[in-house]
C-alpha cells in the first residue's frame, strides 16, 4: 500500500473522467463500493488503516454513479 495514495483525489479525478465520457463508467459504482467496504474492513479488523471518512465518500460516489445509469 502506498502511503501517498489518496482516494479523495481519485474521486475528483474520476468525476472529471466521468464528465468527459459517462458511458465508459458503467462498472465504477461496483468498484467504488468494493473499495469502500475494504477500507471499512481494515478499520474494523486492524483499527488503523481504514479511513471511514474516505469509505463514506466512496460509497457516496458509488451511489451517484449508480443513479446515473438507472434512468
Amino acid at each position: 500500500s502506498d502511503p501517498d495514495f489518496n482516494f479523495l483525489d481519485t474521486i475528483l479525478t474520476h468525476r472529471e473522467a466521468f464528465v468527459a465520457w459517462p458511458y465508459g463508467h458503467r462498472t465504477c459504482s461496483k468498484a467504488l463500493t468494493q473499495l469502500a467496504f475494504e477500507l471499512e474492513r481494515r478499520h474494523r479488523e486492524e483499527n488503523k488503516d481504514g479511513d471511514l471518512d474516505t469509505a463514506i465518500a466512496l460509497h457516496n460516489e458509488a451511489w451517484l454513479m449508480s443513479g446515473w445509469y438507472s434512468t
